[in-house]
This record gives structure tokens, sequence and C-alpha cells, in this order.
């Protein structure tokens, strides 16, 4: 009952904010606008064709990341679970989103490897968000350099607390992963050695340390891992420029876009059924901030234009999920047993 109240209350934040932003939008005519101008549907199956190429490059990271750690794992089985789990996300059915999948689906696979299953999908996390931070660093620095940003050019307080903390968080995350090769070291600390005695936390915290030193010892699954997150947001950048593009109306450039949308996912960790609303909320006030008018609607009808696009993606997972569906019904009374256990 506690875990169905919470997802009700999820849902009905996510529907919440998306029906405030259009009830301030309905003031103009910019949603007749669009829907009645003329649609680059080019642009737009480019979109399309970019969202689903950047989320099944997330999956084939992380499937690099759960094969470092020595867990048996094909790349089709990754990209299958991977899409399931983005469907399920889309709804976040109970806490069973995308991760829950992925980690559960591993652990059925390797029952006594259950922390090493959620430490991949944790590490995978943290490798996309790293990605992101570079991508977005990489346009703000470009830009303060050959100029020509609306964004960093911006007199907009927000916008300039966006772009200094954007930096600092890259430095920081970079710092973070550098400091993973120094994980030998306090391996052979008497502190660690202890908190590994520990009753309940012992057994968690060396096989942590053994999977951080696991992904130490192989500096290119976790380079790789960097690249693939570049790669993963500047195809969900790309797509969600085509999508601004092909739905005619006015916009940031192409260069602000790879500053604004990266930004604009972070919303997407927040606990919402898909992220649905975060995005949505981030990318209006962006557009708004970046164009000078306050008046405009434009941010928050490409982030749905966009928000489709992933949905369009999600049947991909459900066509997997039909043809698996004994499986996952498994996987899926594994974890309400494993909550249920817990309330």
């Amino acid at each position: 009952m506690k875990n169905k109240t919470t997802t009700c209350f999820k849902i009905a934040v996510s529907v919440g904010i998306l029906l405030f932003l259009c009830w301030k939008a309905s003031g103009n005519n910019e949603f007749a606008n669009v829907y009645h101008s003329e649609k680059n549907w080019d642009y737009l199956a480019a979109a399309q064709v970019l969202v689903t190429l950047g989320i099944g490059v997330s999956f084939w990271r992380w499937y690099g990341l759960v094969r470092a750690l020595q867990l048996p794992i094909t790349l089709f089985n990754a990209l299958r679970i991977g899409y399931i789990g983005h469907a399920f996300g889309l709804v976040s059915i109970g806490t069973f989103g995308s991760d829950a999948v992925r980690v559960f689906y591993v652990a059925k696979e390797n029952p006594d490897q259950k922390t090493l299953a959620f430490i991949s999908v944790f590490v995978d996390r943290l490798c996309g968000l790293l990605g992101l931070f570079i991508l977005t660093s990489a346009a703000i620095l470009s830009f303060q350099y050959l100029g020509g940003s609306e964004v960093v050019n911006s007199q907009t307080q927000l916008l300039q607390t966006v772009t200094k903390t954007v930096t600092v968080m890259t430095v920081v995350g970079l710092f973070g992963f550098a400091s993973l090769f120094l994980l030998p070291l306090f391996e052979k600390q008497k502190w660690v050695r202890r908190l590994g005695e520990l009753r309940w936390a012992g057994p968690i915290i060396d096989k942590v340390l053994a999977a951080g030193i696991a992904y130490q010892r192989r500096p290119l699954v976790l380079l790789l891992a960097l690249l693939q997150s570049v790669l993963v947001h500047t195809l969900l950048t790309l797509s969600v420029f085509c999508v601004a593009v092909g739905l005619s109306g006015q916009h940031p450039s192409l260069g602000d876009h790879f500053i604004l949308s990266p930004v604009a996912h972070l919303p997407n960790v927040l606990p919402l059924p898909g992220g649905i609303g975060g995005l949505e909320v981030a990318l209006d006030y962006f557009y708004r901030a970046a164009m000078d008018q306050v008046q405009t609607s434009y941010g928050l009808i490409v982030a749905l234009g966009y928000r489709m696009e992933t949905f369009v993606v999600a049947i991909i997972g459900i066509v997997f999920y039909l043809r698996g569906r004994g499986e996952i019904n498994k996987i899926m009374q594994s974890q309400v047993s494993s909550v249920t256990s817990h309330d």
C-alpha cells in the first residue's frame, strides 16, 4: 500500500507540473501557431533516430561496466533489458524503474552478486552524470574563448550560476574519477579493514571496494564509459535541437543547446516517473532566459516534443517485454517481495 501511494504521488506531481506549465502557456497562441505551422519532418525524423541511438549507447556503456566486474551478460541482453527498463522507467511502477530492472536482471542471473549488480548501475549513472558535465563545460569554455553564445553572455543570474556550477562540478567529478586509482592504497588501511569487519555493512563495503578496484584495474573501461557518456549527451542534445528546428519555432542556437539541453536533463534524476516534469520546467525556463523572451513557451513545446520521442523509444522496450514477459514478471515479483520484506 505504501509503495502504491508513493507511486500515485509521484505521478500526480508530474502531471501537476505539466498542467501548470500548459496553463501558464495558455495565455498566448504559441501552441496553436506551432500546431498549424508547417513542420520539417526530416528534422523530426532525425530527432527520433538520434534519441533512439543515444539511449541505446547508454545501455552499451552499462554493458561494458557489467562485463568489467566479470558478470556474464551479452550485449543483446544488455540492450534488451535496458530498453525494457526505459519503458518501465517512464511510468515508474512503484520502485520498479529503469535501474531496478537492470539490477534485478543481473542479480537474477548472479544471485550471489547482487551488490555488484547494483554497483554496475551506480557507476553507470555516475559516468553518465560526469559525461554530461564534461560536454557542457567544454561548450561553455569554447564559447568563452570564441564568443557567440547567448547563454554564456547572459546577464541572468541563474544562467550565470548554472554555467559556473557546471564548471565546478566537472572539476570535482574529474578529481573523483582520478582518485579511483588510489583505491588500492585505501584497501591497505587499518580503518578500511575494520569497516570490512562490521556485521551488516562489512560485506557490502568489501564488495564495493573490490568493485572499485576491479574498475581501477581496467582504466580503459572507465575511459570508454566516459566517452560513451559524452556521446550519449551529444546525441540527446542534437535530438532536442532537431525537435526545435522541426517544429519551426524560434529557438536558441545549436551551440547554446549544448549548454541548455544537458543541464535541462539533470532533473531526470528526480524521483518522478521518467523525470517527467523536471525536463519540461528546465527547458521552458532556459529558452525564456536564452532568448530574453518572458512570454515564450517554445521551450515547453520542444520539451514535450522531445518527450514524445522518448515514448516512441519505449515501444522497443514494450516489444522486448511482450516477448519475454514471463522472465520479466519473475523479476518484478522478486522486486516486489524485496520491497515488502523491508516495509
